[in-house]
């Protein structure tokens, strides 16, 4: 008994070891596939154009590249605006505290002596203020400096992906090649739908945001737009970490405490149609992953590889079910990690 259940939890552990040993090489992998799905439908389109495989490679990188540089300088600008900006923006957050303690009749001298020496305006210095958004968005597009690591195993899966299944044939045979590539087109169609119905949603959301931002007058509404737009990717607390910088944002610039609620409800009632009604009605049970199951998955995979992780948890997690449910023995966990409410009904399977 001892025995059987040491050498299951002794490959757990080397795996999950091994991937976080390993795991400046193979973020970049990951990413490199995470990119080579989202440009499926340019593959697909510049296929349907009879382009062959030998000029559509190139384009497809350049689209990638241009994309992330893109992307990128729009965040770097963003933040060195909101940089030059942060003095401004501690003013007036002294300014409202001020206030506070006036309307608490309280005197700022009194707040001094219960504080001590601790200095709390030493947090919203512009130098501290600026580290902390560099550092945390730094963490965020890490794969930027990876960049050259990232396109070179984009080379590589958009050239060998019309080889792979040969190499499958060769290396399973008969019945088990059959399987395997099943298996992995069911893994891959899924992914695919499920990214791109994701981006286009996040694509709706984050455009929305800024807009309602901008009718506000909050500034950088672009920049939160996007934001929002990247955040919506993570999975249960990205919609939720979406909403708090342009609502802190707000509080500092806007006078009127009923506009900065109002921005906040629009944020909210936004980020809550999509998330409890648009994604699943579009999303339907493509997936159909338990909650419980994808917040440990986030929660795992944002430990081992960070926001990377985070980002990719919800397709590696569809792609392990998958397999488990394809995989003699592993058909009973591939139900454990479903959705009930959404299999409750469905008939049970019989064998002919």
């Amino acid at each position: 008994m001892f025995n059987k259940l040491a050498l299951p939890l002794l490959s757990i552990t080397i795996l999950i070891s091994g991937l976080h040993l390993l795991r400046e090489l193979l973020i970049p992998l990951a990413l490199a596939t995470l990119l080579v799905y989202l440009t499926e439908p340019l593959n697909r389109m510049l296929i349907r154009m009879k382009i062959p495989g030998v000029f559509r490679v190139p384009v497809i990188l350049g689209v990638t590249t241009l994309g992330v540089l893109g992307l990128s300088r729009l965040v770097m600008s963003n933040l060195l605006a909101l940089g030059k900006s942060l003095p401004h923006y501690e003013a007036r957050l002294d300014e409202l505290l001020s206030d506070l303690l006036n309307g608490l009749g309280l005197e700022r001298s009194e707040l001094e002596f219960f504080k001590g020496d601790q200095n709390w305006f030493a947090y919203l210095q512009p130098e501290t203020l600026t580290s902390l958004l560099s550092s945390g968005f730094v963490q965020t597009l890490d794969f930027l400096g990876n960049l050259a690591l990232v396109l070179l195993f984009m080379i590589y899966l958009l050239f060998e992906r019309e080889a792979f299944s040969l190499r499958i044939q060769r290396l399973f045979q008969g019945e088990r090649s059959r399987q395997v590539l099943e298996i992995m087109a069911q893994i891959n169609e899924a992914v695919l739908s499920y990214l791109n119905i994701k981006t286009m949603v996040s694509a709706v959301t984050g455009l929305s945001t800024a807009i309602i931002l901008w009718l506000f007058g909050v500034e950088f509404a672009v920049f939160w737009g996007f934001l929002t737009f990247m955040l919506n990717f993570i999975p249960t607390v990205g919609s939720l970490l979406a909403i708090i910088p342009p609502v802190l944002l707000a509080v500092i610039q806007l006078d009127s405490i009923s506009l900065v609620l109002l921005v906040l409800t629009s944020l909210g009632v936004l980020q809550f149609l999509v998330g409890n009604v648009i994604e699943p009605l579009v999303l339907g049970d493509r997936l159909n992953l338990s909650p419980l199951v994808v917040l440990l998955s986030l929660i795992f995979w944002g430990w081992l590889w960070g926001v990377v992780g985070m980002l990719l948890s919800v397709p590696i997690m569809s792609a392990v079910k998958i397999t488990l449910a394809r995989t003699p023995g592993g058909e009973l966990w591939a139900q454990f990690m479903e959705d009930p409410r959404k299999t409750h009904d469905r008939p049970p399977t019989t064998d002919h």
